[in-house]
């Protein structure tokens, strides 16, 4: 994969679970990605070979950026109250 500017790359599944998740750089995973908080806010790339989940009240982009997400061989689930993505 070619990264654009900074990236952090997981080999195994990776959960952000915190109350407040703040993304300001890409993200690579090998396995799933997973997210389950309260409030998200990002900037960049998500993607995973296998699956992305998102469990979150709220969730958006910040500083006029944009969030892509990209589930290799997996799916793409969304469960928020007030996503703006």
């Amino acid at each position: 994969m070619k990264k654009a500017g900074e990236t952090d790359n997981y080999s195994e599944n990776k959960t952000f679970s915190e109350e407040s998740i703040v993304l300001d750089k890409s993200i690579y995973g090998e396995k799933d990605i997973s997210f389950a908080g309260t409030n998200f806010a990002g900037n960049g790339y998500i993607i995973a070979e296998k699956s992305i989940v998102c469990g979150l009240n709220q969730g958006s982009t910040y500083n006029d950026g944009k969030i892509v997400m990209y589930a290799k061989q997996g799916d793409i689930t969304l469960n928020g109250s007030e996503l703006a993505f």
